[in-house]
């Protein structure tokens, strides 16, 4: 009697209508899941929308951190200290992703004037050069993705060193030196 019990306990957890009626029975309606929210592109809330100039540091150095881990793990695939030419592109794609929000990750407010930050002034009040310096390192972390797709490591190697000048050139231009 316990399993007879049991079986039907089961099944009415599992959306199947149990009655004491001998006659067949179907399937109740699978529980309907609550709709995810929708995606929207409106803003957040003005509470949520305005980030402390830490904060915004904290969050610049993380995703600087990313695009720097992405680069040395290809610069070390391509020296053939790892055996993994598979995610080369998988790399590039982040290297590239990283470099296309660059600009937006220096809002007014957070310059050395206003907060605790390796970047220099100039990224503000030369904003103009700055914003090329971020174009270029855009437009050669593109052709990196688009050479790595090729498979060819030379070529490969060759473009992350030009990706390489383009960080290089911004940071001798607008992050303090360690």
């Amino acid at each position: 009697m316990k399993r007879v019990v049991a079986v039907l306990v089961g099944l009415t957890l599992a959306g199947v209508a149990v009655s004491a009626d001998p006659a067949p029975t179907t399937p109740a309606a699978p529980p309907v899941a609550p709709a995810a929210p929708a995606v929207t592109s409106a803003s957040p809330p003005a509470a949520a929308a305005v980030t402390a100039p830490e904060k915004a540091v904290a969050y610049r150095q993380a995703e600087m951190s990313l695009i720097g881990k992405h680069m040395k793990a290809t610069r070390m695939i391509l020296s053939g200290e790892v055996a993994r030419p598979q995610d080369l592109v998988r790399h590039a794609e982040g290297i590239h992703a990283g470099s296309m929000d660059l600009a937006a990750l220096f809002p007014d407010g957070t310059g050395p004037a206003k907060t605790k930050t390796e970047a220099k002034a100039e990224i503000w009040s030369k904003h103009a050069d700055f914003e090329v310096a971020v174009k270029n390192f855009q437009d050669a972390s593109a052709k990196l993705v688009e050479v790595a797709k090729t498979g060819d490591l030379v070529a490969t190697k060759a473009q992350l060193d030009k990706v390489g000048e383009t960080c290089g050139g911004c940071h001798d231009t607008f992050k303090i030196k360690d």
